[in-house]
């Protein structure tokens, strides 16, 4: 129980260092611009067309689509709110990842070294960088983690082949 403690203290910081990257952040990364353009897209066209045309998965891009509005409520619509909502979605996921992590290091070693493993990749210069920049890397990277999760699971629960006798 203690290391679910530290998983949230973790979280609310990685939350926190992550609000102030984006408040602190004036441009978004060169190739973020793409997706928000799709995102963009999203709004205007129907969503099989804008899949069709697009180069790029279109999770990331839809999720900024959803989240624009909410954002658009509190800033205003402006091109700032595309980069924040963005922001936001890289930043919800970089933080989301730190959940299957938690999970996996449990279950490979203990409470303990899961809360010490969460706290140093919140930490890492790599984890914060992406976690705000506008980019789709902390997305698939929270999906690598469910994954590698979901795998040891299925591991773990398998049960073996009935023997014919």
């Amino acid at each position: 129980m203690a290391g679910r403690r530290w998983l949230i203290v973790v979280i609310l910081a990685a939350s926190i260092l992550h609000a102030i990257a984006i408040a602190n952040s004036i441009l978004p990364a060169q190739d973020g611009l793409k997706f928000i353009r799709i995102a963009r897209q999203f709004q205007k066209d129907s969503w099989p067309s804008v899949v069709r045309e697009s180069d790029q998965h279109p999770l990331y891009p839809s999720l900024v689509a959803v989240a624009e509005p909410v954002v658009a409520f509190f800033n205003g619509a402006s091109p700032e709110t595309w980069r924040i909502a963005a922001q936001i979605v890289a930043a919800i996921a970089a933080v989301a990842v730190l959940i299957p992590l938690y999970s996996l290091t449990k279950t490979l070693f203990s409470d303990r070294i899961a809360a010490i493993a969460v706290a140093i990749y919140a930490l890492l210069p790599v984890h914060a960088e992406i976690g705000h920049d506008t980019l789709s890397d902390s997305l698939g990277l929270l999906f690598t983690m469910l994954s590698l999760r979901w795998g040891i699971a299925a591991i773990q629960t398998e049960k073996p082949l009935p023997t014919i006798a």
